[in-house]
């Protein structure tokens, strides 16, 4: 008893953990917003559909989510600007749920287009603002797994939404997802706004407050002066400032990287594969058990590695962990192009329709394990802290524009060049994301945001 007395007494940061967690309920409701897609995809577009659909729509389906989620960026920006990171999750919160609501009244393909347009702005909002209040109030040596805990609730959620998907009507889903919803609004209202926020407005004693919080064992004061050098450069900006601030040529070249990591993964299939999976199954002839069953299979035994990087991501660093996820997602959609071309070939292949199953597997274990969780995490960490919420607006907002087209394109890509070319061209920008990471990612495991923008300016 009094061992465990004394563990909690030293855990200093549990409040981060409980944040993060919180945060991580909104994830959830990310992850079955988007494992949705694949079977009610197969469901809408199949004879026997109450709603009928044909693949023109299905596309825009898919795609309407990035759509929303590149506005969405936007307004995250605009939201965590003014209102600061606490305060625009609660909204962020609201966004979702209206988006799912939607769905109880989806008698038309146009509620269907209105609930993923919507719930895709929840989305880039959630993705601009959640890594600027992890990196506001976590202590540098758990950042990482932080991001990774509340990354986890992805692919969680995906498992969700794919069997909710799979064996509920639309209404009910909606309804199942204003759960967690509810749940991260009663817990997060009594969380106080970040220290950075505060001193930016100079509410000094709130901010001590929060300091005193957030961290249990912190000096206080100590900790306040550091913040406060750390954001007062940014106290006097003026809107032509950022773009001022954005060129200088650290801030220059963080931007671009982030951006072309990005790039390089929405080319190489990262939405379009989840939004399509179960339809992608039917096409390789799975027959070894229902399809609707195998997508959130696979997605849950992917899950090990989201649980994996909570442990890694401040042991390996983001370099590692990102390069490695990047070669078995490539492997993995390598193989499938193998596959389909087999396939197309007329390869007596039918007897080991495990093999795509695994492949998928791989794909989303990869996913989970190191791409998920790090570019989260360097979202929260590489911009300098006058630039951050825009370049992370920036970044977002040219990551839904990447998937929109990506996953609008799928089916043309398919039609024209047929599906095994498509997946080595997937492979072929897989492979040069993970060489990218290696030879020009900065490391920025275990540095404070200070350390790093020291790191990058001597760059």
């Amino acid at each position: 008893m009094f061992h465990l007395r004394n563990l909690f007494k030293n855990w200093h940061t549990w409040p981060q953990w409980f944040a993060a967690f919180d945060i991580f309920l909104i994830a959830l409701v990310v992850g079955l917003e988007n494992g949705w897609a694949s079977p009610s995809l197969a469901k809408l577009t199949s004879n026997n559909s109450t709603l009928s659909i044909n693949e023109y729509q299905a596309s825009w389906i898919a795609s309407l989510l990035n759509t929303g989620r590149a506005f969405g960026a936007i307004i995250g920006f605009i939201s965590t600007e003014y209102l600061g990171s606490k305060t625009s999750l609660i909204y962020n919160a609201f966004v979702h749920g209206t988006g799912m609501m939607c769905l109880l009244y989806a008698y038309s393909v146009n509620w269907l287009y209105a609930s993923r347009f919507i719930v895709g702005l929840g989305s880039g909002m959630w993705s601009s603002i959640f890594p600027i209040y992890v990196g506001e109030i976590s202590n540098p040596k758990i950042r990482g797994a932080l991001v990774c805990l509340i990354m986890i609730g992805m692919p969680i959620g995906f498992v969700l939404g794919n069997i909710i998907g799979a064996y509920t009507d639309m209404w009910l889903f909606g309804t199942i997802s204003l759960i967690p919803i509810l749940l991260f609004l009663i817990l997060f209202m009594w969380f106080p706004k970040t220290p950075h926020y505060l001193v930016l407005n100079d509410q000094i004693d709130d901010a001590l407050i929060s300091i005193e919080w957030y961290q249990r064992d912190a000096n206080a004061i100590i900790d306040l002066i550091s913040i406060k050098k750390f954001v007062e450069e940014k106290r006097w900006l003026k809107a032509s400032d950022y773009a001022k601030d954005l060129m200088l040529p650290f801030n220059r070249m963080a931007l671009i990287k982030v951006n072309i990591m990005h790039f390089l993964l929405q080319t190489s299939g990262f939405c379009t594969i989840g939004y399509y999976m179960e339809i992608i199954l039917m096409q390789a002839q799975v027959t070894l058990m229902d399809t609707a069953l195998i997508v959130p299979a696979i997605a849950g035994i992917g899950l090990i590695g989201g649980v994996i990087s909570i442990y890694t991501c401040d042991k390996l660093g983001r370099k590692v962990l990102l390069s490695c996820s990047s070669i078995g997602m490539a492997f993995g959609v390598l193989g499938i192009g193998i596959y389909f071309h087999l396939l197309d070939s007329n390869f007596a292949i039918a007897s080991y329709d495990w093999i795509p199953i695994l492949l998928f597997i791989i794909i989303e274990f990869s996913n989970d394990l190191g791409i998920d969780p790090v570019l989260g995490t360097i979202n929260s960490e590489i911009f300098s802290p006058n630039i951050k919420i825009i370049a992370c607006c920036l970044t977002n907002f040219m990551s839904s524009i990447f998937a929109f087209i990506a996953t609008q394109l799928y089916q043309t890509l398919v039609d024209t060049m047929s599906i095994q070319y498509v997946f080595y061209f997937y492979c072929m920008n897989m492979t040069l994301l993970a060489l990218f990471v290696l030879y020009f990612l900065p490391e920025t495991k275990g540095k404070t945001l200070q350390e790093i923008q020291d790191m990058m300016k001597k760059k």
